[in-house]
């Protein structure tokens, strides 16, 4: 009967782990997407600052020659 006892406490752990596990999984899933994000809407912006640049550069370079 002990055993029993044990061996159900175990699974009771095991279940509860799993589902802080999964929860925890979904969170960090979350806060990556939130980040991708963040990070593509910075390259973005740093891309279109560059070509900007590059532009009034070739106009400048355009301007002196």
């Amino acid at each position: 009967m002990l055993f029993f006892a044990v061996f159900c406490g175990f699974l009771a752990e095991y279940q509860l782990e799993h589902k802080f596990e999964s929860d925890r999984e979904k969170v960090l899933a979350k806060v990556f997407y939130e980040d991708i994000k963040k990070d593509t809407a910075a390259l973005i912006s740093g891309i279109a600052f560059s070509k900007v640049k590059i532009k009034a550069a070739d106009i400048a370079k355009i301007k002196i020659l």
